[in-house]
């Protein structure tokens, strides 16, 4: 994809504008906002009629910064799983917590479930979030995390499905990875052994234990 990261916040200044024209109207002439992404284009099942609300374009596509110090990765919202994976894999790094579904938006991760997705080590994918950029129903601009005077929505953010703010970009924590990985297959018999064989491996009995 074309790639403008200086530009982000010329983008997210579009956006604000996008946002201020609606509540600069009268409040009876106000309408709910909305995404102008196309329902087709989502992997929601969740549909509704997007041609009643203020709909707001969100051209955000770009890897922003890779942070090697931080171990971050700053990208706006649009950017997929797989256009992620093939820019940090090459560097020797990975999201820490990432899924298979190449299609899937890394905001839309953030602001869904996450779906399947999580870590025994790091947790649920929200969790590797370390900022939110987000543009509130005013049109003003905040950084979100989750120790800043926006703590409380840093905690309110995931799973709200872009219902408290529209997201502009995205602080994710990263994992240094090999080109391949050696997988193990244990076999086990009967539900208890292999709750009793997943507890062990994620060291949930014992919080000191090394664990894969």
């Amino acid at each position: 994809f074309l790639s403008s990261p200086s530009k982000h916040m010329d983008r997210v200044a579009d956006i604000q504008a996008q946002v201020r024209l609606n509540m600069n109207q009268p409040a009876s002439s106000r309408k709910t906002m909305c995404t102008a992404r196309p329902n087709w284009l989502s992997l929601s099942t969740t549909f509704f009629n997007k041609a009643e609300c203020h709909k707001v374009p969100i051209p955000l596509y770009d890897i922003l910064e890779l942070d090697k110090e931080k171990m971050v990765v700053r990208v706006e919202p649009m950017v997929s799983v797989g256009e992620i994976t093939r820019y940090l894999v090459p560097r020797g790094y990975t999201l820490a917590v990432t899924l298979e579904l190449a299609d899937a938006t890394l905001g839309g991760l953030a602001f869904g479930v996450g779906m399947t997705t999580y870590s025994h080590k790091v947790g649920l994918y929200q969790e590797t979030i370390t900022a939110y950029e987000v543009v509130l129903g005013d049109g003003s601009y905040a950084r979100v995390t989750r120790d800043n005077e926006y703590s409380d929505l840093y905690h309110c953010l995931p799973w709200s499905h872009g219902s408290l703010a529209f997201l502009v970009g995205l602080e994710l924590q990263i994992i240094p990875v090999k080109p391949y990985i050696h997988l193990k297959y244990i076999p086990v018999r009967g539900q208890k052994k292999y709750c009793d064989k997943i507890r062990a491996l994620s060291g949930a009995e014992d919080g000191e234990a090394e664990v894969p």
